[in-house]
């Protein structure tokens, strides 16, 4: 007798019919008249998409229906898993004779015992074999079909193994990519024994690869099984800096050759190998044993799910491309972008390794630190526009454009700050990577770098959040300002603000940055106000003093006290030169080392990133000159109230120098003030 496996139709009104072993569909015609096509061979199929999952078709000499599922036409004779909402359960009839088979409501067909259960010419019947909460097994002569009570069927054969399927290989090729794998990289290709316990045989195949897009290629091959192992040995391109690896690299794929002549191997199919070997010899968390196709279905869904990513089709991921256009292309890329970071290859095959670990036997990686790692990597790279580098080093590399991998980046440090992306409700938010060295604030005009100088970032954003603030409300007009302890002295950690239209200290000698007249705009809210240095000393309370008056300003020289409170409120001072050279002795003079004369929300010198470690935040809110013209975003300009001549000041200055040093300005520019407190 024939071995063909037993044939399970489903119809679109759930017809169900159990053909006896060694029976064969010969009448297509009358099939064809329960809504299915009828085709000469899989080739003349239709392309099995979301749209036409469901629908059924018989290709002419097969002794089975295909059914669209999942991307594929797949035989329900050997692995016909039905659509999610698919379920079924068994009823035991009254005599005790079989089983009624009810899908969805609706009873489609009898099993019964023995002999009076055969149907077909062959006088073969089929039995109840066995049956669980979940499952219930027919069998048919030397075939076994096994029905979950989900809709899922699979078929045991008696003598032959339906996980091991012996082929001739015409060919296999494909690209193997993290980027693009190098010319002189190894491939490997080991053939798996069967898809049960994917162990390796002595068969095994070597490949070269002999261009720079990381193509490979087998020639003809008979092989035990349909299962292989590949392994890709060898340099890549880097994505983040789009040059050649520092080291080389092992990446593996596992794959069922029966459909396939092209399989790609990436970090994908790397990552996944474990996790499906387990699920498939050791079982799932409830010990239930996956197929080779399920195993690969939940490895990639459960991978995916560690960067937040949620494909709306089922692509295997040795289809996967990072050159392609699919969502599943883009998603490959971005994983590996995630990965890649800025690492070198040594510290890559590390975190490949844990994360493999991880996944192959709890289906999730569990290292949070290292995940937020990444995160603070992905949201520097994406708001400071280096994803565009990215995508441009992949283009530039000539084999392809970059799919739209930036969104999924996105999207992971979001998810993992727990925060909604830049948009008009959360305008004003302010995000910091763990380290603090880098951080953003939400703008009408998106996320803004607050290490690089913008008068859009509020006041609010200008603070280390790790330091303890004190506070000081002016009197004269309510204002609170942010105070710290650095040292022995209480400091001013923002910019005075400070202008009432009657004091005729401050009309006319001060302005907010890029504002010709006196009025309040938003700059004097973000950097305080510009003061000349008569307004600063308050030269119209020095003329008034009635024990000690003095005539100060541009132009005269007068003798100052030895403290001058100056325009600061009550308790508060501007401070002397000695005073400053205190501040930068406590902290040290090189500002660019990260002491609190650079600000972690102000601006970077000489490439460094800023820590603002003592919570001074000294922001380069610019200065005046006296002729009128704004020069700001360079540098950081603060009033002492040591007088130098009739016509200077003294100052300190933080620029583009690598120290915090004290100069000589004329009195008539208009400059930022901090006080002291007494």
């Amino acid at each position: 007798m024939k071995n063909s496996p037993l044939v399970l139709l489903v119809s679109p009104i759930a017809l169900f019919l159990l053909v006896a072993c060694g029976d064969t569909v010969e009448n297509v015609n009358q099939i064809n008249q329960m809504g299915m096509a009828v085709v000469d061979s899989a080739r003349d199929l239709p392309k099995c998409t979301d749209e036409n999952e469901g629908e059924q078709a018989v290709v002419k000499g097969e002794s089975a229906i295909r059914v669209c599922i999942d991307g594929e036409w797949q035989a329900m004779s050997s692995d016909g898993s039905m659509s999610a909402d698919f379920s079924c359960k068994t009823e035991e009839l009254k005599d005790k004779s079989g089983l009624k088979i009810v899908c969805n409501g609706d009873s489609i067909g009898v099993v019964l015992n023995g002999a009076e259960g055969k149907q077909g010419e062959t006088g073969v019947g089929c039995t109840i074999s066995g049956q669980t909460d979940s499952t219930v097994t027919i069998a048919c002569g030397d075939k076994k079909l096994t029905m979950n009570m989900d809709g899922g069927f699979s078929v045991v054969e008696a003598e032959n193994d339906s996980e091991k399927v012996a082929i001739s290989l015409d060919s296999l090729a494909g690209y193997t990519q993290k980027g693009p794998f190098l010319k002189g990289s190894t491939v490997y290709l080991y053939e798996l024994s069967d898809g049960r316990t994917l162990k390796q045989t002595n068969g095994n195949f070597t490949s070269k690869i002999t261009r720079d897009d990381g193509r490979y290629k087998f020639t003809a091959r008979d092989l035990v099984s349909q299962y292989a192992m590949l392994v890709v040995d060898g340099f890549f391109r880097n994505e983040v800096t789009g040059l050649k690896s520092d080291a080389s690299l092992r990446l593996t794929a596992l794959t069922d050759m029966r459909k396939r002549s092209s399989a790609n191997v990436n970090l994908l199919t790397h990552l996944e190998f474990d996790r499906v070997y387990h699920l498939v010899t050791r079982g799932d968390s409830t010990g239930k044993k996956l197929t080779v196709k399920q195993a690969k279905r939940q490895a990639q869904k459960e991978i995916l799910k560690q960067f937040h990513i949620e494909l709306d089709s089922n692509t295997d991921a040795e289809d996967m491309d990072v050159f392609g256009k699919t969502d599943a292309d883009a998603a490959l890329l971005a994983v590996s972008i995630l990965l890649q970071g800025d690492s070198g290859t040594t510290d890559l095959s590390v975190l490949l390794t844990e994360i493999s670990n991880d996944i192959a036997e709890y289906g999730e990686w569990k290292n949070d630190s290292a995940k937020a790692k990444i995160a603070d990597w992905a949201m520097v790279a994406d708001l400071d526009g280096r994803l565009d580098t990215i995508a441009d080093n992949v283009t530039n590399w000539g084999l392809g454009e970059a799919p739209d991998f930036a969104k999924y980046v996105r999207n992971y440090w979001l998810k993992e700050y727990g925060i909604d992306d830049c948009t008009p409700a959360t305008e004003g938010g302010i995000i910091w990577t763990r380290d603090h060295k880098n951080g953003y604030c939400c703008s009408a005009n998106g996320w803004i770098n607050l290490l690089g100088w913008n008068w859009d970032i509020p006041n609010e954003a200008r603070r280390n959040p790790e330091i303890e603030y004190g506070t000081l409300t002016d009197t004269r007009d309510s204002k609170v300002y942010r105070t710290v302890e650095i040292g022995a002295q209480t400091w001013m950690a923002e910019n005075l603000n400070y202008y009432e239209e009657e004091d005729m200290n401050v009309k006319d000698k001060s302005w907010c940055f890029g504002k010709s007249d006196n009025k309040d705009s938003s700059t004097c809210d973000v950097g305080g106000r510009l003061y000349t240095w008569a307004a600063a000393i308050d030269s119209v309370k020095l003329a008034t003093d009635a024990d000690n008056p003095q005539d100060c300003g541009n132009g005269k020289t007068c003798t100052l006290p030895a403290r001058v409170q100056g325009i600061c409120p009550t308790g508060w001072h501007l401070p002397s030169d000695s005073e400053w050279e205190d501040l930068i002795t406590t902290v040290g003079s090189r500002w660019t080392a990260g002491d609190i004369l650079r600000s972690q929300t102000g601006w970077r010198n000489s490439g460094n990133s800023s820590t603002d470690a003592f919570g001074f935040t000294a922001l380069p809110a610019g200065f005046r000159e006296y002729l009128g013209i704004f020069r700001g975003g360079e540098s950081a300009n603060f009033w002492s109230s040591t007088e130098y001549n009739a016509y200077n000041a003294n100052s300190l200055y933080l620029g583009n120098s690598n120290n915090a040093n004290l100069s000589t300005v004329p009195n008539n520019n208009a400059l930022s003030v901090r006080c002291v407190k007494d």
